[in-house]
């Protein structure tokens, strides 16, 4: 009996580990509720399709908060900027300059070059479409696995966003005509 015990032990720790304790707690109360309804030969189907259906869904979540979190920590290097921030370096005597502000995705960009060059190098924002102030990013993983993005100032304006913020800002950067 102490081998089957050990046995068990082994694949419900496996079991937690990979899919989840909710996957399991839902698959034993299947068991039971197929247990009830069918007998002892409906109810290991039953616990069966409840442990795939929610084990998928939940491991789809656990993959779509890490990719949340990936995308909230990675450091989003801006090499336009890093070219507009070295030309500023090398030449320190040229003048920035704003060459426009648009609206893009329902916020406010500007681009950014200097009075020597006719043509934006980088852009800045997103801007509040309030206010002007500078927005906060928030990512977060609604259940089942989807991810939300959304943007808010302090002035109180808040909005979701249908692309993450570093694709929203490569898209602001081919609208404004930033070389690459």
């Amino acid at each position: 009996m102490e081998p089957i015990t050990r046995w068990l032990q082994t694949i419900l720790d496996r079991t937690a580990q990979k899919a989840g304790m909710l996957t399991l707690f839902a698959s034993a109360a299947a068991f039971g509720f197929g247990g009830l309804i069918g007998g002892l030969t409906v109810a290991p189907w039953v616990a069966l399709i409840a442990f795939g259906l929610i084990g998928c869904t939940e491991i789809v979540y656990r993959q779509r908060k890490t990719q949340a979190i990936r995308l909230s920590q990675a450091k989003r290097h801006d090499q336009n900027s890093a070219a507009f921030e070295s030309f500023l370096k090398s030449r320190p005597h040229w003048d920035p300059k704003e060459f426009e502000q648009f609206t893009y995705g329902g916020l406010q960009w500007k681009s950014i070059g200097f009075e020597q060059m006719p043509f934006p190098l980088a852009i800045t924002g997103p801007f509040c479409p309030r206010c002007s102030n500078h927005l906060a990013e928030r990512s977060e993983v609604i259940f089942p696995g989807r991810l939300r993005v959304s943007v808010f100032c302090r002035c109180g304006y808040g909005c979701h966003l249908r692309l993450p913020l570093h694709t929203l800002t490569d898209e602001a950067k081919q609208l404004a005509g930033v070389p690459k």
